[in-house]
């Protein structure tokens, strides 16, 4: 009461100086200002908590914690309550979280690690995103976080790594399902990593994804004399309702100088729980968006791959920030990899072709 008449006081002795010393039109045009401002504070005042009825029970975020460290991260509601999880997409070991709703509209989130306090967090939504700072146990670790709110479902997933290099365990795999002679010798390397399903897909569903996200010479291989497989996996997208995924494969058979290569494409509707084609996501009409772009394919390629790449059954595409990235070739061979066709399509251009409903029906609009 005592701040609120030294402000009054204030306010007569300000207005009685600005009547001696102003022309009596320009104190009424500042009167209004300063009326007008207080109008717009009461406002500002008189704005309601978070209404946590109106929160979704099941929110997904993706950014960063401190300048280098990219996380993604669940929230699951019940009344003033959270629990989650967290993961970090260079180690993604999942990070238990639970924590409230405060009457000042924070949301303070205690992780742990394998029943241990390994931090905690403190923020609040601001506007579409959720912000704030995170402190390890001790307090004295501070990293703020940054963390855009998903238009759609997305996936916690958690990387997975072989290194069966002259292994008696790949030898073993390769003999058995190929039946391979008792006498036959020859080397045996397979590096491979890849991504299953942590959380955000459950039952028949998440074991039908981790079979496609699971790269197939993990399971299948051959009894020729020399072999050296590799495969790595890379995350387009995994947000907003799609995961978009491209397997990578090199391998040496025979002793050839050059690796050959392949890829596979996995692009996952989450809302309907299936892998999803071009056609799907659009209607004809962006074939003529596509041929635009037909310019930016190597002459060196031949008609059929510029055909292929150019069509709605085209296969090989990856969904990206930005837009659609066609991939003009599959299974070629070192030489020619520098000729074939990679060609990026966004989102803008694309958007009236747009199916919705369909995969991608939330970019249809400008984010």
């Amino acid at each position: 009461m005592a701040r609120s008449f030294d402000v009054l006081l204030r306010m007569d002795v300000m207005c009685s100086l600005m009547l001696r010393r102003t022309k009596p039109w320009i104190f009424v045009l500042l009167l209004l200002i300063i009326l007008s401002g207080c109008k717009r504070f009461s406002d500002l005042k008189g704005k309601k908590p978070v209404n946590l009825e109106e929160a979704p029970s099941e929110s997904w975020f993706s950014g960063g914690l401190g300048p280098q460290l990219p996380i993604r991260m669940v929230l699951r509601r019940t009344g003033t309550k959270f629990v989650g999880k967290y993961v970090y997409e260079q180690h993604p070991s999942p990070i238990e979280l639970e924590g409230t709703l405060t009457t000042s509209g924070d949301i303070q989130l205690n992780e742990s690690a394998n029943g241990k306090a390994t931090g905690y967090f403190n923020g609040r939504i601001d506007g579409y995103q959720f912000v704030g700072q995170w402190n390890d146990p001790s307090g004295k670790r501070v990293l703020p976080f940054k963390l855009d709110i998903a238009r759609g479902r997305t996936l916690l997933l958690r990387e997975q790594t072989i290194d069966w290099t002259g292994h008696g365990k790949c030898i073993r795999s390769i003999a058995e399902k190929f039946k391979c002679v008792e006498n036959t010798t020859f080397d045996c390397t397979l590096k491979a990593s890849w991504f299953e399903v942590l959380d955000g897909l459950d039952g028949p569903p998440a074991a039908a994804l981790n079979k496609l996200l699971r790269p197939n010479d993990i399971d299948n291989g051959s009894c020729t004399l020399s072999r050296d497989v590799r495969t790595s996996s890379n995350i387009h997208r995994n947000d907003d309702g799609v995961l978009s995924v491209v397997i990578a494969y090199s391998w040496y058979i025979g002793g050839t100088p050059h690796p050959d290569e392949s890829r596979s494409y996995v692009n996952y509707w989450l809302d309907e729980a299936r892998h999803f084609t071009l056609r799907d996501a659009f209607a004809p009409a962006a074939i003529a968006v596509f041929a635009k772009h037909a310019q930016e394919v190597s002459a060196d390629v031949s008609d059929y791959v510029r055909s292929s790449v150019l069509s709605l059954d085209n296969q090989e595409f990856a969904v990206e920030r930005e837009g659609i990235r066609l991939f003009g070739f599959n299974a070629t061979n070192h030489a020619n990899r520098a000729v074939a066709p990679d060609v990026l399509i966004t989102f803008d251009e694309l958007r009236s072709a747009i199916k919705n409903p369909g995969p991608l029906a939330k970019f249809a609009t400008p984010p």
